[in-house]
């Protein structure tokens, strides 16, 4: 398996409230990781009005995204100077025109992205139905390389010491694993590794049968909490704490995520149709967490 080596960070900036916090974790990471960082902001074409009366005369859609890309260029070199001026070895700026989100994966191929950084916009407060519309899950859901979703707006100083790396033991959690490693070793963190299992008491017909389910419930977890612990010693996490809980992946994993800096899960590699959705658990955690999220694809 690849040896995990972050050398270039994108960052995604679209100078709203997140812009702030994303700066925040690209300089931690930055110099954590001795990574390049990039900073891309997409200006969305823009269709001018019917100027029957002549207003905008003289101005052209051309004319004004020239405009706001210049603003936007002076607006990044400063975000540049104040992360070099943190530590970070080097610091790159680009700005264009077009689609945000196929704008950022298209330039992350260019310069061979590690690593991506992006605002939670699509996430905090929609509702479901919405879910699935917005820049940063189509980011998600496009990105070949592991992408790291900011919550939080406040309450940074601490960076990521508590890291929630979510297990499934599938390839993708794999995955997750290796990249949790990678973070607590560059960061100095802690690690917990959650496995939630299903709560066979639902299925029970019977006050009978739900004793029988609550005994073979206790012998797969002690066997489950075993292999946990033998699974992260494997990945080089000997030193994470394994819990092991019950019922909904993604309510216990949101809920766990109160305690955590940062939330690690695997997605898995889809292609077609298929890849409009990343698997519902992903999905669901991305709105709930309180924590950041790294989202680790297939492939990274």
């Amino acid at each position: 398996m690849t040896e995990i080596n972050v050398k270039k960070i994108l960052v995604g900036i679209d100078f709203s409230t997140f812009t702030d916090p994303l700066v925040h974790v690209a300089s931690q990471l930055g110099k954590a990781f001795d990574s390049a960082v990039h900073l891309v902001h997409i200006v969305p074409p823009l269709e001018l009005p019917l100027d029957p009366e002549g207003i905008i005369s003289g101005w052209t859609s051309f004319s004004i995204e020239e405009e706001l890309e210049k603003q936007a260029e002076e607006s990044l070199l400063k975000l540049a100077e104040k992360l070099k001026a943190d530590g970070v070895r080097e610091v790159d700026v680009f700005v264009l025109t077009g689609n945000p989100k196929e704008g950022y994966l298209s330039y992350a191929e260019r310069i061979g992205a590690d690593m991506g950084i992006i605002g939670s916009h699509g996430y905090s407060d929609l509702p479901k139905f919405l879910s699935l519309g917005g820049i940063s899950e189509g980011i998600i859901r496009g990105a070949d390389f592991p992408v790291l979703v900011v919550k939080k707006l406040e309450d940074r100083a601490d960076g990521f010491q508590e890291i929630l790396l979510a297990v499934d033991f599938s390839e993708n959690s794999k995955k997750a694993a290796l990249w949790a490693a990678y973070f607590a070793d560059k960061l100095q963190s802690k690690v917990r590794a959650l496995y939630v299992m299903p709560d066979f008491a639902k299925l029970a017909l019977s006050s009978e049968s739900k004793i029988e389910l609550d005994r073979s419930e206790e012998k797969l977890r002690a066997e489950i909490e075993k292999r946990l612990t033998d699974w992260l010693a494997d990945l080089g996490l000997s030193g994470a704490v394994p819990e092991v809980k019950k019922g909904d992946a993604d309510k216990n994993i949101a809920e766990a995520s109160e305690r955590a800096d940062l939330v690690i899960m695997g997605k898995r590699g889809q292609s077609g149709l298929k890849r409009l959705f990343m698997g519902s658990i992903t999905e669901k955690v991305l709105r709930a967490s309180r924590a950041d999220v790294l989202v680790v694809h297939q492939a990274s």
